[in-house]
């Protein structure tokens, strides 16, 4: 993914003959990304977890990527906020309902509102709206201005997927 950014993902897993999307099999967990801080040569690190939301403001929906990662996801993607404030490790901790809005989704869901300090739903959980990110665009199917970061803490207590 660059000179100096590697993802590392599991594997796929296998049901009944047919094998599932590569990233698929629950095999890396916390612990895993914690002990790669130690790998020599090793920066950062910025575990994550994801899946697909509705997200709902008043009157306004649309669905997005919804990203469960930590504060150094921000350095780590080079991303910048146009406004607030992103994921921080006390967030994480105490698994904060915060989120931090894509570009695109902010401006679906607010138009010309203020969004930071307003309560959003995703999946029917509310949410306070914490940052809202620079436009950044994508590539294929990664649009960095449609996703949601939240912490990866929250994303795993509140929004798991139990498939």
């Amino acid at each position: 993914m660059g000179t100096n950014l590697l993802y590392i993902r599991p594997g796929s897993a296998q049901s009944g003959g047919v094998r599932t999307a590569e990233g698929s099999a629950a095999t890396l967990t916390m612990e895993d990304g914690a002990a790669l801080v130690d790998v020599p040569n090793v920066v950062a690190v910025a575990p994550e977890v994801d899946s697909f939301g509705q997200v709902v403001y008043q009157g306004n929906n649309t669905v997005g990527r919804v990203l469960g990662t930590t504060p150094e996801y921000q350095t780590m993607s080079n991303s910048n906020l146009a406004e607030g404030e992103f994921i921080s490790s006390a967030n994480v901790t105490t698994r904060s309902a915060v989120a931090v809005l894509g570009s695109q989704i902010a401006q679906t869901l607010f138009d010309t509102a203020e969004p930071v300090g307003q309560t959003i739903r995703i999946n029917g959980q509310n949410f306070r709206v914490g940052g809202v990110m620079e436009a950044k665009g994508g590539t294929g199917f990664l649009n960095m201005d449609t996703q949601i970061f939240v912490p990866i803490t929250t994303a795993l207590s509140r929004l798991s997927r139990t498939d």
